[in-house]
């Protein structure tokens, strides 16, 4: 009388590959070793960023005047890092090491010039952009780093 019907088939439902589950935590190997160093540099680069803004979501609902700011923060920087693990493990290491270093500044840059300008805490992270920078694409795009977070102090103090 009654026929047992399965929601497996329903995307929303279906368990998560378990393919996809090993990849995405797995470190990246490409055949060139340079690439693969960059690769597993980037990857746990952007692990470390997901983990340490996802453990913020507790602070943020106890901080009732910025729960809206923080939680924007909090889900742009986890977005945007799945998203980038993804370029990575496609091989774009060079771009998604780029966009990387963009996001750490641009994130940076929206919470110092929301919240206090020069005298907000925040403006310390750009050292870690220019940090990775150098770090994933090198001498000269670590001192291009620099330049354009030194300016943006610049412009944040006035």
């Amino acid at each position: 009388m009654y026929r047992h019907v399965s929601i497996a088939h329903i995307p929303l439902f279906s368990p998560i590959p378990e393919t996809f589950m090993k990849t995405i935590f797995t470190l990246p190997a490409f055949s060139d070793e340079r690439d693969t160093r960059i690769a597993r540099l980037l990857h746990i680069t952007l692990w470390t960023f997901i983990i340490a803004v996802t453990t913020m979501v507790p602070v943020a609902l106890l901080l009732p005047q910025t729960t809206m700011r923080q939680m924007l923060f909090i889900v742009t920087v986890d977005v945007s890092s799945f998203l980038l693990l993804i370029l990575t493990r496609r091989g774009l290491i060079r771009l998604a090491s780029w966009l990387v270093v963009i996001q750490v500044w641009i994130i940076t840059t929206a919470l110092a010039s929301t919240g206090g300008g020069l005298h907000n805490p925040v403006v310390m992270i750009y050292f870690i952009a220019v940090l990775i920078a150098g770090l994933l694409l090198g001498e000269k795009a670590g001192f291009i780093t620099a330049g354009v977070c030194i300016f943006t102090q610049f412009l944040l103090a006035f």
